[in-house]
């Protein structure tokens, strides 16, 4: 074991807030509504790094847990 590289992993994750920016009105009337819920969309991102290559990268919409990064 004492001779296997050193191996540097890293996570991000990008969020898509999901809303409608337009609403409708009858002509000349402005709209003022509020905005319900908080739909998004979380694409992550996760590589190692082995002296100077990248190994495994993974995109993936789910949560990092234990089981799906031993996978």
């Amino acid at each position: 074991m004492e001779n296997l590289p050193v191996v540097y992993i890293d996570e991000t994750g990008i969020d898509t807030y999901l809303y409608r920016k337009n609403g409708r009105a009858a002509r000349g009337q402005k709209v003022y509504d509020t905005i319900s819920g908080r739909r998004f969309e979380r694409t992550s991102l996760v590589a190692g790094q082995v002296n100077q290559n990248f190994v495994a990268p993974m995109i993936y919409k789910e949560s990092m847990t234990s089981t799906f990064f031993v996978e």
